[in-house]
């Protein structure tokens, strides 16, 4: 796609302590375009759970699933492995 508009986002989480090491992280995004001219609409929502393997890095495994509406209706749901490595 060659065309370029302006668009926003509005994210939505928060990472919940489950046990010693393990948590969970849910939230969800919203995406639109300022030009109405462009169908650019999206939802997002996703739960991840991670696990600190020591103070600096920590595995994820997350679920998310998404919906948009440009031209016609879409629907996509994924599975992602997260690794960080904080220092």
């Amino acid at each position: 796609n060659t065309t370029h508009f302006t668009h926003y986002a509005f994210d939505a989480g928060a990472k919940m302590p489950l046990s010693n090491g393990l948590s969970l992280d849910i939230g969800a995004r919203y995406r639109n375009a300022f030009d109405s001219a462009e169908s650019y609409r999206s939802t997002r929502y996703h739960a991840m759970f991670l696990y600190d393997v020591d103070q600096h890095n920590t595995v994820g495994l997350r679920y998310a699933r998404s919906y948009s509406d440009v031209s016609d209706y879409e629907e996509r749901k994924s599975w992602r492995v997260h690794y960080q490595r904080s220092y």
